[in-house]
């Protein structure tokens, strides 16, 4: 199916040019990921994934089929992600260039991120010393205080909510 995985592309500016219209046309740049974990991320979309294929090749990433759809996705993140932007900034539309400014300067300014330890929990609480413990068999996972009573509370709500006389005014 073209291009595999291993081979990489020799780049050059026509290359370059290529992956700009194409992305300025079919792609779409963004920061993703779960709170506290945000990333650059560059996907293009296509039915016919020798586009993505070369993309693939030129850049590095992932290309998938969309489930359910006749339409394939290339994806790629992180830092590498943020480097295509800015390879690509100067060739690329106006809006795109707004776009990409806002994203990277957010990305920038945010406290997590290229393999930094977490400073955040998944839902947002700030990691502090009295907001974590460890669990675990031997310690070996950090658990938020906050998160964990939260669960601890859904837990006895759905185990006790249902019958009255456990339940707590």
């Amino acid at each position: 199916m073209g291009i595999s995985k291993e081979d990489k592309i020799s780049m050059n500016t026509t290359d370059l040019y290529w992956a700009a219209g194409f992305l300025d046309g079919e792609g779409c740049f963004q920061l993703g990921g779960r709170p506290g974990h945000l990333t650059p991320r560059v996907n293009g979309y296509q039915n016919d994934p020798e586009l993505l294929l070369r993309l693939r090749g030129l850049f590095g990433g992932s290309v998938a089929q969309r489930r359910g759809e006749n339409a394939h996705i290339w994806t790629l993140c992180g830092p590498t992600a943020a480097g295509v932007m800015m390879t690509l900034f100067s060739l690329l539309s106006q809006k795109r260039r707004h776009r990409i400014s806002a994203l990277l300067k957010q990305w920038r300014t945010f406290p997590v991120r290229r393999g930094v330890a977490s400073l955040v929990c998944q839902r947002g609480h700030l990691w502090t010393e009295a907001t974590w413990m460890r669990t675990g068999s031997s310690g070996q996972w950090r658990t938020c205080r906050v998160c964990a009573r939260t669960r601890g509370r859904n837990r006895w709500r759905r185990y006790y909510g249902k019958n009255q006389r456990y339940r707590v005014a």
